[in-house]
């Protein structure tokens, strides 16, 4: 394999297909879009289920006292389903670029740059109402 490198990047993936499952709202989705909410959408999707610790504030001081809120199975798998959903894409975008597919992390793939391959690629996530950039 020779050329040239491509790499298309999902914008927001994960926050994306939770939109397109459902799980989260239109208005939820774009208020959640800015970029200093980063690190807010990531966390609000992966510790979904989760178990929580809540540390009671009595007379505006945090207490040793707590409530700790139990791991929820059903929310767990609503948050496996987003991740593993863009696993499946980036492994069905490897199968139609067949040979020229060279590596995909979480949500960006890299494959050997083609007009074809862009076209393949770019076909495919917008089919799946995602939305992506090409790095160079």
């Amino acid at each position: 394999m020779f050329g040239k490198i491509a790499a298309t990047d999902l914008n927001h993936a994960y926050w994306r297909i939770a939109l397109n499952y459902g799980i989260i709202t239109e208005r939820t989705y774009y208020k959640g879009l800015a970029d200093q909410f980063k690190s807010v959408r990531l966390a609000a999707l992966s510790t979904m289920g989760m178990p929580k610790k809540y540390f009671k504030i009595k007379n505006g001081e945090i207490t040793d006292d707590f409530k700790l809120t139990p791991s929820d199975e059903a929310m767990q798998k609503v948050y496996k389903l987003i991740r593993l959903t863009c696993y499946k894409y980036m492994y069905q975008v490897k199968r139609l670029l067949k040979k020229d597919f060279l590596c995909y992390k979480t949500d960006c793939i890299y494959y050997i740059d083609t007009p074809e391959n862009r076209k393949i690629v770019n076909e495919f996530f917008e089919k799946k109402s995602l939305l992506s950039k090409q790095l160079e």
